[in-house]
């Protein structure tokens, strides 16, 4: 089955490829096998490569990957790199000025006020807190 489909892929992306071309770029499947495409590249105007044709093949290595790395290695990779996106979302996010941000948040102006006054409060609290906590541990 994931044979057929496989087979199916890539007889659909060779009739797309040969109906729709990439300027430059003509791609076409190996004889010997169907997984592997020759491809030639026109090098890019005003580089050392312009006028020259580069030459490769590129494997559908869909079925090989997925056979041959752990899925916990993968799972680690994406994990942290969804932390270490979220981190630096929310690290530009922070740096934004309260105007911006609302702007962002297309929120109403009343809801707005009411998260400042309680983030004022908030941080009462917090402060009342460390101020009793200091108190506490004094005596």
């Amino acid at each position: 089955m994931a044979n057929t489909n496989l087979l199916r892929r890539i007889i659909k992306e060779t009739q797309r490829l040969l109906s729709e071309p990439a300027p430059g770029i003509s791609a076409s499947p190996s004889e010997d096998n169907m997984r592997y495409f020759n491809v030639m590249i026109l090098g890019p105007t005003q580089s050392p490569c312009e006028g020259s044709t580069i030459l490769s093949y590129v494997n559908m290595v869909c079925t090989t990957l997925r056979h041959s790395i752990p899925k916990s290695i993968v799972y680690c990779q994406v994990h942290e790199a969804k932390r270490s996106l979220f981190d630096f979302f929310y690290t530009e996010l922070g740096k934004l000025e309260q105007k911006r941000l609302s702007a962002l948040l297309n929120e109403d102006p009343a809801i707005m006020e009411r998260r400042s006054a309680l983030a004022k409060r908030l941080e009462l609290y917090r402060s009342a807190q460390a101020e009793i906590d200091m108190v506490a541990w004094s005596k």
